[in-house]
């Protein structure tokens, strides 16, 4: 643990440095902060995709070329109807929570943020069933391939 912490400490060094260098400006204990919350993302970021690739490549060797592809194009197509349900709630929402201080006003601002997704979610959901046969002939699908993407969206 001892180790972990002395090679976090120089990377957050080693960066901070970089910092006063590239602004010319002597850092702040927030600023310090900053960078090891920043270092935490990246590393949980870098873990998450790691595993991301471990399973994408051993899903590709297990499932073979036609599924696995398949399997891609339900993932590709969800990602497409999953983006209006968070369409610019995320700016708007760190927007609104920086420029307010009271607990309670901040509590309202996620909680309506996620009145929204869910609504838009239920909507888009909805329009997928009712008009499931002509948008899976759209995308040429299986009614059932187009049913498992519903329900990746949520």
């Amino acid at each position: 643990m001892q180790t972990m912490n002395k090679i976090k400490n120089a990377i957050v060094n080693f960066i901070l440095k970089l910092y006063s260098w590239f602004f010319k400006t002597k850092t702040t204990e927030q600023t310090r902060k900053f960078i090891e919350s920043l270092l935490f993302v990246f590393i949980a970021t870098g873990v998450a995709k790691s595993f991301l690739l471990i399973i994408n490549v051993l899903g590709g060797r297990i499932l073979g070329p036609e599924i696995y592809g398949e399997y891609t194009l339900i993932v590709s197509i969800a990602s497409f109807i999953m983006m209006p349900i968070g369409f610019g709630v995320i700016g708007g929402l760190l927007k609104s929570l920086a420029e307010t201080e009271n607990e309670n006003k901040r509590t309202k601002i996620i909680s309506t943020a996620m009145k929204y997704n869910l609504f838009t979610l239920i909507v888009i959901l909805l329009i997928g069933f009712v008009f499931s046969e002509q948008i899976s002939q759209i995308l040429k699908l299986g009614i059932n391939v187009f049913y498992l993407t519903l329900l990746m969206v949520c």
